[in-house]
């Protein structure tokens, strides 16, 4: 069944706010960070396939790819300037919020 985007977000918003829920706290921070990543792959990845908007859904695709846990980890060590432990924990919380730009976009609609 696909949905509108307004209706998408909803379902993707309220999945990415349970994902700290979802963790595995008897793991290391590293595994934990790589399981809070990987769930907020693939809630986007099933968000994106209920679109009705295959259009969005493409340009989505293309401007917003799943990053690899690798390119994360880089991107908040050499952009955000954290350490490895930093970038872990920052992996962790930010699995957990959604795209401000993205949520308005989409509630406009």
């Amino acid at each position: 069944m696909l949905y509108d985007n307004k209706e998408v977000r909803r379902i993707y918003s309220e999945n990415v706010r349970n994902i700290p829920n979802l963790l595995d706290h008897s793991k290391s921070l590293r595994e934990q960070a790589i399981q809070a990543f990987e769930l907020r792959n693939a809630y986007r990845t099933e968000a994106r396939k209920l679109m009705e908007d295959q259009t969005l859904r493409a340009i989505l695709d293309k401007a917003r790819p799943n990053p690899t846990f690798d390119e994360m980890v880089k991107h908040k060590i050499l952009d955000k300037h954290l350490t490895l432990e930093e970038a872990y924990r920052d992996i962790i919380k930010s699995a957990s919020t959604t795209n401000k730009e993205v949520d308005e976009q989409l509630n406009k609609e």
